[in-house]
C-alpha cells in the first residue's frame, strides 16, 4: 500500500477487483453461430493470431507494437525476497516486540510517514496443501497440467477482444502472478501510467502477461510460481500474502490452514472487497462453498461428500489485523524501548541516504532487528518506576511528575530496558515523549537531572583520590561560594554574590550532620554534595559526566557549554522548610528523617527521576529489603 492512502483495506487500493468467475452470459458469439467445422476454423485462426502475437505482439486495432512491455520481464523480481514485506523488532532472545510495515514517528520536530505492505512471504512447503488445492481449483483447475498458456481461456479472451468486450477470465495462475508483480512494481515506483497499463482490459495486455508467464515457467518450478502467487496476492484488510491473510482472518499460519479456512481465503483473491468476510460474511460464505464444490469437481483434495460436509461449517473467523509499530500489544511495557530502536534506525545513514529512504527500508525491507532488550529487566524497570511514582495517582504523585529509568549493562553499554511511569502511545493518559533519550530520538526538551547527577560528583572525587571514609561537616542550610566554570569565571549567583549557591537539605535547615563520602551519597545530602562539588571543581564534574556519555537533551556536550549547572536543586524550589509534605509515611513509628535516610540494601540499584514533588520516596519492590532514597 502506498503512502498516499490506506484504501487497500477495502479492496479498492493496490489490487482492484480483476474479473468475475460467474458463468459467461448466454449471448450469441461466433461459436454459437458456426458449425463444428466453422468452430475448428475459428480456433485455428485464433490460435494462429495468438502464436504470431507471442512472437511479435500486435494490437489488431492499432497495429502498435507492444514488445517493449513484455521485454521488461527479466528485470522484474519474482522471488519472495523481492517482495516488499514487514520488518520485525525482536528482543535479545528473538521474541517478537513489534511488526513494522508503516512508519509514523516523530523525527527532528516533524512526523515521518511511510506506509508499506503487511506481508510475510513463506515457502511452498510452509503453505498448507488445503490452500494450494483450493486456489488451484478456483483460479486455474488445470494448473498442474498446462504450461503458462491455457489455450481455452486465452482464445476466449481473444474473441472477446475482437468483439470489443472486456477481457474476462482466461488467465492462468502464472499470468495472474505476472500481472500482480507488474502492479506491485508500478505501485512501488508510484507510476500511475504503469499501473493503468497493468490493469488495461485489452488483448495486448494479456499477450504481454502471457509472454512473461512463459518466461517465468522456464525460470521457476510450478511450486515456486504458486508460492509466489500466494505471497503476492492481496486478501483485503491490509493482508498481503497468504501468511498474513491466515494470521489476520483466522489467527493461524499458512501451514496450519484448515479446509474451510483455505477455501475462504482462496475465494477472497478474486475480489477482496466483495468477498470480504468481515463486511460481507454472507457473500464470503457463498463464495467459500463455491470453492469447496469446485475442489470436489476438479478432484483437488475433496470428494463430493467431503465438500458437502465442509459447506455446512461456519466461517469461524478470528479477525485481527496485526498492529504495526511500537503501540502493538506484543510490545508490552517496552514501547519506549521500541521507539528508541526505530529512532536509531531512522537516524542512521547506513540504512538510506534520507529519512524517507530509511523509513521505506524499515517498512518494506523484511528486516529482523535483534535488540538488547531483556524482558525480565524491562518488567522490573517498569514496575519500579510505577511503584515509586505512579503516573496516574493523585495521591502518590500529585504533581503528575515523570519517572524514567534506562537500564544499561556496565562494560558492554547494552541497553537492557527503558521504562517510564506512563503508558506509551497517543491515547488519553499516554505519551510518546521518552525522558530517557535525547530530543531528536523522541525525547523531551530536557529536564533538571536532580540528585542522579550526584553520581558524577562522587566519581570525580574518587578519581581525585578521596576515600569513602573521608568526612565533612554538612549544615542543614548554607551558601557555598567559590564556584568557577570551565572558563575560570564565577558560576552561580546568590544575593548579588557571583560564584555563590544557596542550598538547603531536603530534611530542612536543622539537619546538620557529619557525613562521609559513603553516607553522604547513601543519604543524598544536598549540602554535602554542594560543598564536595566546590572542592573537586564544577568543570571536572562536567567533564566526568561528558566522558561517561552524558549530553544535553539536544545532543550537545555539556563540557563545551559556558554555563554549568550544579547537581542540586536551588533552595527556591526544594530547600525551603515549608516544602510540601510527602503523602507517604512509614508504617512503623520513626521520624521523617530516619525514613528518608535509611540505608539501602547492598543489591539495590539507583533510580533516576527527572523531577520530584515529595521529599522522600516510597520503598521499591526491588530486592529483598526496602530501599529508600532522599530527593535532592
Amino acid at each position: 500500500m502506498g503512502p498516499a492512502s490506506m484504501s487497500a483495506c477495502d479492496g479498492s487500493g493496490y489490487l482492484p477487483s480483476r474479473r468475475t468467475l460467474s458463468p459467461v452470459q448466454g449471448v450469441e458469439t461466433i461459436f454459437t453461430r458456426t458449425s463444428v467445422l466453422g468452430r475448428l476454423v475459428a480456433f485455428a485462426i485464433a490460435g494462429g493470431v495468438l502464436a504470431a502475437a507471442m512472437v511479435i505482439p500486435v494490437v489488431a486495432a492499432t497495429g502498435v507494437l507492444v514488445r517493449n512491455q513484455a521485454d521488461k520481464f527479466p528485470t522484474l523480481s519474482l522471488s519472495s525476497a523481492g517482495l516488499p514485506q514487514r520488518s520485525q523488532i525482536l528482543d535479545r532472545y528473538g521474541h517478537l516486540l513489534a511488526y513494522v510495515y508503516g512508519v509514523d514517528a516523530p523525527y527532528d520536530n516533524n512526523n515521518l510517514h511511510y506506509f508499506g505492505w503487511n506481508r510475510e512471504p513463506v515457502g511452498y512447503d510452509q503453505i498448507s496443501p488445503n490452500m494450494t488445492n483450493a486456489v488451484v481449483a478456483i483460479e486455474d483447475s488445470r494448473y498442474w497440467e498446462h504450461g503458462a498458456i491455457d489455450l481455452r481461456g486465452t482464445i476466449r479472451a481473444a474473441v472477446n477482444d475482437f468483439q470489443h468486450k472486456p477481457v474476462q477470465g482466461g488467465s492462468t495462475i502464472a499470468q495472474q502472478y505476472v500481472k500482480n508483480v507488474l502492479l506491485l512494481e508500478a505501485e512501488k515506483a508510484k507510476n500511475s501510467q504503469a499501473l493503468q497499463a497493468a490493469n488495461a482490459g485489452t488483448l495486448s495486455r494479456k499477450l504481454n502477461e502471457l509472454r512473461m508467464a512463459v518466461a517465468a515457467e522456464h525460470q521457476q518450478s510450478k511450486q515456486q510460481i504458486l508460492a509466489g502467487y500466494l505471497n503476492d496476492a492481496f486478501f483485503g484488510n491490509l493482508a498481503y500474502g497468504i501468511e498474513t491473510a491466515a494470521e489476520t482472518y483466522f489467527g493461524t499460519s499458512a501451514a496450519k490452514l484448515s479446509m474451510t479456512q483455505a477455501a475462504t481465503l482462496a475465494g477472497i483473491v478474486e475480489n477482496p472487497s466483495a468477498y470480504n468476510p468481515v463486511k460481507n460474511p454472507g457473500l464470503a460464505l457463498t463464495r467459500r462453498n463455491t470453492v469447496l464444490a469446485r475442489m470436489a469437481q476438479t478432484n483437488n483434495g475433496l470428494t463430493a461428500a467431503q465438500a458437502t460436509a465442509e459447506e455446512a461449517k461456519p466461517l469461524g473467523l478470528k479477525f485481527n489485523i496485526p498492529d504495526s509499530g511500537c503501540q502493538s500489544s506484543s510490545v508490552g511495557s517496552g514501547g519506549f524501548f521500541c521507539q528508541y530502536v526505530e529512532e536509531v534506525f531512522l537516524h542512521d545513514p547506513a540504512y538510506g541516504k534520507t529519512p524517507m529512504e530509511r523509513a521505506k527500508m524499515l517498512s518494506t525491507g523484511g528486516l529482523k532487528i535483534y535488540t538488547t532488550l531483556n524482558p525480565q529487566d524491562q518488567q522490573a524497570a517498569n514496575t519500579a518506576v510505577n511503584y515509586v511514582e505512579p503516573g496516574n495517582s493523585k495521591y502518590w504523585n500529585p504533581g503528575g511528575n515523570a519517572d524514567t529509568e534506562a537500564v544499561v549493562q556496565p562494560g558492554t553499554g547494552q541497553i537492557m530496558a527503558i521504562a517510564e511511569n506512563r503508558p506509551y502511545g497517543t491515547g488519553r493518559g499516554q505519551t510518546e515523549i521518552s525522558y530517557a533519550v535525547n530530543t531528536a530520538y523522541g525525547g523531551s526538551a530536557g529536564v533538571q537531572t536532580g540528585s542522579s547527577s550526584k553520581l558524577f560528583t562522587l566519581i570525580t572525587a574518587l578519581k581525585q583520590g578521596m576515600p569513602f571514609g573521608a568526612t565533612m561537616h554538612a549544615p542543614g542550610s548554607t551558601t557555598v561560594t567559590g564556584y568557577t566554570n570551565c572558563q575560570g569565571g564565577p558560576a552561580g549567583y546568590y544575593q548579588g554574590q557571583a560564584g555563590a549557591f544557596n542550598v538547603t537539605n531536603a530534611e530542612g535547615p536543622q539537619s546538620d550532620s557529619n557525613q562521609s563520602l559513603y553516607t553522604g551519597t547513601v543519604q543524598s545530602v544536598n549540602v554535602y554534595f554542594a560543598e564536595l562539588e566546590q572542592k573537586v571543581g564544577l568543570c571536572n564534574v562536567v567533564r566526568t559526566a561528558d566522558s561517561m556519555g552524558l549530553t544535553r537533551a539536544d545532543g550537545t556536550s555539556s563540557a563545551t557549554t559556558a554555563r554549568t549547572r550544579l547537581t542540586t536543586f536551588p533552595r527556591s524550589r526544594w530547600g525551603r522548610s515549608t516544602s510540601r509534605r510527602c503523602p507517604w509515611r512509614p508504617r512503623t513509628p520513626r521520624s521523617r528523617r530516619a525514613a528518608c535516610t535509611a540505608r539501602p540494601s547492598p543489591s539495590a540499584r539507583s533510580q533516576t527521576t527527572p523531577a520530584r514533588a515529595c521529599p522522600c520516596r516510597r520503598p521499591t519492590a526491588t530486592g529483598s529489603s526496602p530501599r529508600w532514597s532522599a530527593t535532592p
